[in-house]
């Protein structure tokens, strides 16, 4: 899930991307905490 969730934030335009999993919450589910920049124009 985390390389979905990375194309999704550069899609968006974010960069310096940072994420970090922090607990399951499910088989197919986590906890991230996500930390991005995105640029000035």
């Amino acid at each position: 899930m985390p390389r979905q969730s990375r194309a999704g934030l550069v899609a968006a335009g974010f960069e310096e991307i940072e994420i970090s999993e922090t607990h399951r919450v499910h088989d197919s589910a986590a906890a991230a905490i996500v930390r991005a920049r995105k640029p000035k124009r």
